[in-house]
């Protein structure tokens, strides 16, 4: 196959569905939970809504660019400084329609990291967004989910700066609940983002891997009550064919001005969605703040083991209620398995030894550059 036999093959991103009107869920009253039955799976999907966020962006790149060396250059020099022409460019009433349309996934490397010229372009680039948010939403908590963006971003709405990320490999929420503007007002999201060399942020290595600039992975709205849960670790210290010990720890947190206390439920299911194991705990939540709140499920017995060749997963469904109503739910994949290291025999996975063959996946594609839409990450997967 030629060069442009296989460009042809590229598949384009998916589109994306603009942010729906749906009915708001109830906000917490702050009343004391009612006893939640541990013999009853929670029924209804989760009040909160989270919807793609890729959709029509402007984009434009500084002049002063430094990447002659490539990823071995270290001199940022003129390529670190803001030019003239986008020192407003973080207030609302800035002309951005000049800038390039475009959609996310996006890198300003797609080309010149592949063309004939050495070297590859290295400094700030800047995107902007417009958005509006109907008037059942005020009073929730929004977030901003990117799952990836290289290597410095930092964040403007409306004219505020309200973050910062460090770190190209990570992902990351910024939080606009403050900053907001609800009904038929425009807002306007400013991302500065750069991928030049810091000694202090990784990776700082002399390489012939491209770092590449941009937000190259999707971007995510979410919506939910002022109360919500913030994430779930989980651990299982011992696993057998016989048992499996599982613990919880959760984060909920309270972006109201009042205080709530709510019941946070933790329930394992299934893969058909049986209910195998339910925990409830009360949680008082003073205003602004988070609480976690540790929880013991016990033994699960005759886990079905997650391997390769039997993925089998169970859910972690993690719930704030307000008396029975659900404030929060989020849902998480859980798999059963234990595993060792033998010098001699090589891995062992649920007590059977299993060939481990590794692979170096670059995820980067001729006029995408890394920032891949999901349909290529699944493709290289089939592949290897």
């Amino acid at each position: 196959m030629n060069r442009r036999t296989f460009l042809e093959t590229l598949a384009a991103a998916p589109a994306m569905a603009p942010l729906g009107v749906r009915p708001a869920a109830a906000e917490p009253s702050g009343v004391p939970p009612a006893d939640i039955s541990a013999e009853m799976a929670l029924p209804g999907p989760s009040p909160r809504i989270r919807e793609n966020f890729n959709r029509n962006w402007r984009f434009a790149r500084q002049s002063q660019g430094t990447g002659a060396l490539g990823s071995f250059d270290r001199e940022n020099a003129a390529a670190a400084q803001v030019e003239p022409r986008f020192l407003q460019a973080c207030l609302p009433e800035f002309d951005d329609t000049g800038w390039d349309a475009i959609n996310l996934p996006h890198s300003w490397n797609a080309y010149d990291s592949m063309d004939e010229t050495p070297g590859y372009w290295r400094g700030i680039g800047w995107y902007r967004k417009h958005f509006k948010l109907a008037g059942q939403y005020s009073g929730k908590a929004v977030m901003l989910e990117f799952e990836g963006a290289n290597s410095v971003a930092e964040f403007w709405l409306n004219g505020q700066r309200v973050g910062e990320h460090k770190g190209g490999y990570t992902s990351f929420e910024v939080d606009v609940t403050d900053y907001v503007k609800i009904g038929d007002v425009d807002n306007v999201l400013t991302v500065k983002v750069d991928n030049l060399f810091r000694d202090t942020l990784p990776p700082t290595v002399k390489t012939d891997y491209t770092f590449y600039g941009g937000i190259y992975r999707d971007v995510w709205l979410r919506i939910s009550e002022l109360a919500y849960v913030v994430g779930v670790c989980w651990f299982t210290p011992t696993v057998s064919e016989q048992a499996a010990e599982l613990s919880l720890r959760s984060r909920a947190a309270n972006k109201g001005p009042q205080t709530v206390n709510l019941t946070l439920v933790n329930e394992v299911l299934d893969a058909h969605g049986g209910l195998v194991k339910s925990l409830s705990s009360p949680v008082r939540i003073p205003p602004r703040e988070t609480r976690e709140v540790t929880q013991e499920a016990g033994m699960v017995a005759n886990p079905e083991l997650w391997s390769p060749d039997h993925p089998y997963l169970y859910r972690i469904r993690t719930s704030l209620l307000d008396g029975l109503a659900p404030v929060d739910t989020l849902e998480n994949p859980l798999g059963f398995r234990w595993f060792k290291f033998d010098a001699q025999r090589g891995f062992f996975l649920n007590g059977k030894r299993v060939q481990l063959q590794g692979t170096n996946w670059h995820q980067v594609y001729p006029g995408m550059g890394n920032a891949l839409p999901n349909s290529r990450h699944v493709k290289d997967m089939e592949i290897i």
